[in-house]
């Protein structure tokens, strides 16, 4: 009986040791399959990395509160323009008016002496204001132009191309930050598995070395 239940034991010995020296081998070949996958989810976390931080560099030389300021100033400046040129428009063309009729009053015979006349009332009236419209004329000539040379001046700043590049920026940053969440969430997966793998390895080579003292 002793000799039959010693060898019943080695058998079932061996076969555990069999299992075991297979066991070891499939985790090594998933040690080195693993160290592979965290080389390249390193490498691939350090090019995120240094990408999110270029990115991060080229933003930092925005000053993206000044530039939405800027753009919504330059709105306002071409409502101003717009405005400003329809009022001088009118005005030019009241203007026009009234030195057609401050004309008209040199070249009829009678001239100015009759402001019963409705006709001559109606020149002389447009005639005396013609001064003051000149004025009004030059002043609203002037303030547009005011406010060209501003709206030309943000031009040459670029400031609309300057924000479409920043939010461009601001995109790829948030893209990358994922991304590098992304990296980093794999990259511990795989060091997690690493080392349940060797961690197996090693109670498998315990328990081999046991079994062995057994035959």
């Amino acid at each position: 009986w002793i000799l039959e239940h010693s060898k019943l034991v080695s058998e079932t010995t061996v076969e555990q040791i069999k299992e075991l020296l297979v066991s070891v081998k499939t985790q090594k070949s998933l040690v080195k399959d693993f160290e592979k996958q965290q080389k390249n989810a390193s490498v691939n976390k350090n090019v995120v990395t240094v990408e999110l931080e270029k990115t991060e560099k080229k933003l930092s030389t925005y000053d993206i509160e000044a530039l939405n300021k800027a753009l919504t100033d330059i709105d306002d400046l071409k409502t101003v323009v717009s405005d400003y040129s329809n009022k001088h428009s009118i005005e030019c063309l009241t203007l026009n008016n009234q030195k057609k009729a401050a004309k008209s009053l040199t070249v009829i015979p009678c001239g100015d002496e009759y402001p019963e006349c409705h006709f001559i009332k109606d020149s002389v009236q447009k005639r005396n204001k013609l001064e003051s419209q000149e004025d009004l004329v030059k002043e609203l000539q002037e303030t547009l132009g005011k406010n060209q040379d501003l709206l030309e001046k943000y031009a040459s700043q670029r400031i609309a191309e300057q924000v479409l590049d920043a939010r461009k920026l601001e995109r790829h940053q948030l893209e990358l930050k994922a991304s590098l969440e992304t990296a980093k969430a794999k990259l511990a997966e795989i060091n997690r598995n690493l080392l349940d793998a060797r961690r197996q390895i090693k109670e498998d080579e315990e328990q081999l070395e046991n079994l062995q003292k057994k035959i």
